[in-house]
């Protein structure tokens, strides 16, 4: 009787690890086909004021699409194609070399 329970839980849990799992690949294709071009393009312009900006002050009071970098910094990316995503970090890498010369 005792083994009969312990092998319906063992089952029920991994039908539910098989559908949790199944749900996420779907969630996850689903999100990827869309893409973010506004995100990209935002992280496009950081990186420019990150170039333009004179000081460190500056960057910690700018606003970006209503947003501040730290914010955009925090933000999934989840939603990006693999091509925006690689232009996104091409301008994070822009904006931390501009950011590291700064005072």
């Amino acid at each position: 009787m005792r083994a009969e329970i312990l092998m319906k839980k063992r089952t029920a849990t991994l039908l539910f690890s098989v559908v949790l799992a199944a749900l996420a690949s779907h969630c996850g294709a689903k999100a990827q086909s869309g893409g973010n071009p506004q995100m990209a393009a935002a992280i496009a312009e950081i990186a420019e004021l990150g170039c333009a900006c004179k000081d460190k002050k500056c960057l910690l009071i700018a606003q970006i699409r209503g947003k501040s970098i730290a914010q955009w910094r925090m933000a999934s990316t989840a939603q990006m194609t693999a091509e925006e995503l690689e232009a996104a970090n091409a301008s994070w890498r822009k904006y931390s070399e501009c950011e590291s010369q700064k005072k």
